[in-house]
């Protein structure tokens, strides 16, 4: 420790990991003297530096200098700026007064239509406009605490219901707190409530994506659950992700999506009912592929189930719940024929595909982009030692903060290791996905045009996912597609369970929370009180991180988010 030098082996002069130094000389003697020693040796190290910071303190002084002459001179120019808008205000009132009177107008300005929330009145359905009137019942509501006022008659003003009106204090606290957690889209003014999750929001109303912090619009990469959804159901425009490469990295968007119509059609919810997509004059009726061809398609995956080679065990058949019993009235007393009784929706194999290309993108974007950036900043100390020259900064929380500092990018380079595997993995799955579905899209051939909205067109629509749904040897190759993009998700889960072990381990050594991926691809944040619970019992770790099956049944749902399961 007199050397002045890290801790590294005496034979081959290697320096030592964190773990290593707690490993050789206790976690005790490191929290207190090899610590204490650490700040002094990183103190020493920026007072050695002191010489060549003088240039930046002198240049930082003439700054302030300058800086406080440039607030006099806007000061000065403020209270020139208030007496000009004083003067065009007067002007500008002149000029009204002679135009109302040229005019015979009342001079009343129009109450401008924007509808900003949504009526109080319990059976009204409309909303108030600018001005908190209610354009369908025209209740006035106070804009403070947002109750009813009342409405406006021949014995009764406006001006005499604010008078009449008295704030609730409570009321108050709760209309304060609403407006501080919702934010208004930047494109229509519709305040949005933020429930969890990160920074991106998407307002459902005007189809724009933007910034919780800044209240900006989002013109890149778009990973809101709100947007997938937007676009699983068909609506609107895809954005594409900026310098996104098919062959290289996460395919975008609209590739992953064109891929699943070109398979599934346009009504990928689950295909045994009808809908209405698209907007205007490309607004139409979708049919199912399998509306009209339910029992011949059931027994056609009974069959396949039986005896296709591809299909494994393990990976669940899909079908639609919803089919009516006069379809088939043994469907429910099926399951001695052959039929698994570990059954999932086709609704929740695109809900998991949707969840898994969001995610991914979130994670590479978001999680993993962002914690390069905070490493590729350059990490010179030099605010610090400029404030400590100009004594804003004492000697103990000098050292206190380089400690802080330190221990903070130690972390973040431990994290980067596991991100890096894990952002890897996710491109390598992602791309494989898409290769898969591509294959058997092409090998099913091109899909027609979808019907016209005359209904032109559509027998050659239906046809196409006729012959596929019913076709053995065209079945056999969609049971081989998901059998290996199973495969695909099972490597997924086996490294995303060891990267959470890993993050847990780092979160412990660092005595910090961490971010972890959960089973549907969201990155929470678990601080170590759980942490240190959680690892003790290896059941607990497979709870936090996987889905949870019990008498052969999954114990949550993909319509709950996978229920009440914490951090799943």
């Amino acid at each position: 420790m007199d050397q002045g030098t890290e801790a590294h082996c005496m034979g081959c002069k290697q320096g030592w990991s964190r773990d290593e130094i707690i490993k050789a000389i206790g976690k005790s003697y490191y929290n207190k003297e090899y610590k204490e020693h650490r700040k002094n040796m990183m103190f020493d190290t920026e007072k050695a530096r002191f010489p060549e910071t003088m240039p930046i303190v002198e240049r930082v002084i003439e700054e302030k200098n300058i800086q406080e002459d440039i607030k006099k001179i806007d000061i000065e120019r403020e209270v020139l700026r208030e007496k000009m808008y004083a003067l065009e205000k007067k002007k500008r009132n002149k000029n009204n007064a002679l135009y109302n009177l040229r005019t015979n107008n009342n001079g009343e300005a129009k109450e401008k239509k924007v509808f900003i929330k949504k009526c109080p009145v319990g059976d009204c359905e409309g909303f108030l406009s600018s001005s908190w009137k209610c354009g369908v019942c025209s209740t006035w509501v106070c804009p403070e605490c947002f109750e009813i006022k009342g409405k406006t008659s021949d014995e009764c003003t406006k001006q005499q219901l604010d008078e009449q009106h008295t704030c609730n204090p409570n009321n108050l606290e709760t209309a304060k707190l609403i407006k501080a957690e919702t934010r208004g889209c930047p494109s229509c003014g519709i305040p949005i409530y933020k429930i969890s999750g990160c920074d991106q929001m998407w307002c459902t109303q005007c189809k724009v994506a933007f910034s919780w912090r800044t209240g900006r619009r989002v013109h890149g990469v778009i990973h809101n659950p709100h947007f997938y959804e937007f676009q699983r159901q068909g609506g609107g425009a895809v954005v594409n992700a900026p310098n996104a490469q098919i062959c290289g990295g996460i395919p975008d968007y609209r590739s992953w999506n064109d891929r699943l119509k070109a398979i599934f059609g346009e009504n990928r919810g689950g295909g045994t009912y009808t809908r209405t997509v698209g907007y205007g004059a490309n607004r139409r009726t979708i049919c199912g592929p399998l509306e009209q061809h339910k029992k011949h398609t059931f027994e056609c995956l009974l069959t396949l189930y039986q005896k296709s080679e591809y299909f494994k065990s393990h990976h669940y058949i899909w079908w639609e719940t919803r089919d009516s019993v006069e379809c088939y009235s043994d469907i429910h007393d099926n399951y001695s024929n052959g039929v698994p009784q570990n059954q999932i929706k086709l609704e929740s194999f695109f809900r998991l595909i949707d969840r898994f290309h969001r995610g991914a993108n979130h994670f590479m974007d978001i999680v993993l982009g962002e914690l390069r950036r905070q490493l590729n900043r350059d990490r010179d100390n030099q605010d610090l030692r400029v404030k400590f020259l100009m004594k804003d900064l004492n000697e103990t929380n000098f050292k206190i903060t380089l400690a802080k500092r330190d221990k903070q990018n130690d972390k973040k380079r431990h994290l980067l290791d596991v991100f890096e595997l894990m952002g890897a993995v996710y491109t390598e799955v992602s791309i494989a996905i898409y290769n898969h579905m591509t294959c058997f899209a092409n090998g099913i051939g091109p899909r027609p045009r979808y019907p016209n909205r005359d209904g032109s067109g559509s027998h050659r629509y239906k046809a196409y996912f006729t012959k596929m749904m019913t076709d053995k040897d065209v079945m056999h190759k969609l049971f081989k597609m998901w059998s290996d993009i199973g495969d695909e998700f099972e490597k997924l889960t086996r490294v995303r369970i060891y990267c959470n072990k890993q993050l847990c381990k780092i979160g412990k050594s660092y005595n910090n929370g961490v971010t972890i991926i959960d089973a549907i691809f969201e990155t929470p944040k678990i601080n170590i009180k759980d942490i240190k619970v959680d690892m003790k019992k290896p059941e607990n770790i497979q709870g936090l991180f996987c889905p949870v099956i019990k008498n052969k049944k999954l114990i949550y749902t993909t319509d709950n988010y996978y229920g009440k399961l914490k951090y799943i």
